[in-house]
């Protein structure tokens, strides 16, 4: 429901970035 993330990733692709994976790692 927070769309912080969506934003910062819409941000970073508009950059020619990857968007970042907010999901923790399921194994380390």
């Amino acid at each position: 429901g927070n769309g912080h993330f969506s934003k910062a990733n819409a941000f970073l692709i508009s950059h020619g970035r990857d968007p970042i994976d907010w999901q923790l790692p399921e194994s380390v």
